[in-house]
């Protein structure tokens, strides 16, 4: 019987073996994130660790800039809706200022956070169905990572949507992504 362990390693294998030529090892190597001499056992599933961080560090990427993109989109197409996000970016730097996890549970509940959130899954449907299909092929990288998050992310295993929230936000108001990206 396979265990979380083994699971995670095919797995990241799976999304090396799919990504690796499309410009993940470059990437991982030009960045610094990974060295040329380990790369290839990375993007084979061997070196859990690294393989782990490398894909926290480009999913994370990859968000900031759909989340940079998901505010001109909004500016453009839903200007009423501005204020929902402003009242959003202020609930995200309280949530991270909060070590009882209250603000969380408060959040679920809250009207901007929704229509944000609901917003931000609509325009991530755009990129899957409707700008082609590079970005097609990158949402699947996004969609392939988000498979194992939960085990490796337990303090949000149960809020898919507000870990993307939280990982987009990471560039704005001095809300800081570390705790997100630690394991």
């Amino acid at each position: 019987m396979m265990k979380n362990f083994h699971i995670i390693c095919n797995l990241l294998s799976i999304i090396g073996k799919m990504f690796r030529d499309a410009g993940l090892r470059g990437l991982a190597v030009e960045s610094g994130v990974i060295a040329e001499g380990s790369i290839d056992k990375v993007l084979d599933g061997k070196q859990y660790n690294m393989g782990v961080r490398l894909h926290k560090l480009t999913y994370e990427a990859l968000m900031r800039l759909a989340w940079a993109s998901f505010t001109e989109w909004l500016q453009i197409n839903h200007e009423r809706d501005l204020q929902h996000l402003n009242d959003v970016i202020r609930l995200v730097a309280d949530l991270q200022d909060d070590t009882r996890g209250a603000t969380l549970e408060s959040t679920s509940n809250n009207k901007s956070c929704q229509r944000i959130l609901d917003l931000f899954a609509f325009f991530l449907y755009g990129l899957r169905r409707e700008n082609g299909q590079l970005a097609a092929y990158w949402m699947l990288y996004i969609d392939l990572v988000e498979i194992y998050q939960p085990t490796l992310w337990i303090w949000f295993d149960s809020c898919r949507p507000y870990r993307r929230l939280a990982v987009a936000f990471g560039q704005h108001q001095g809300v800081d992504t570390v705790v997100f990206r630690n394991g």
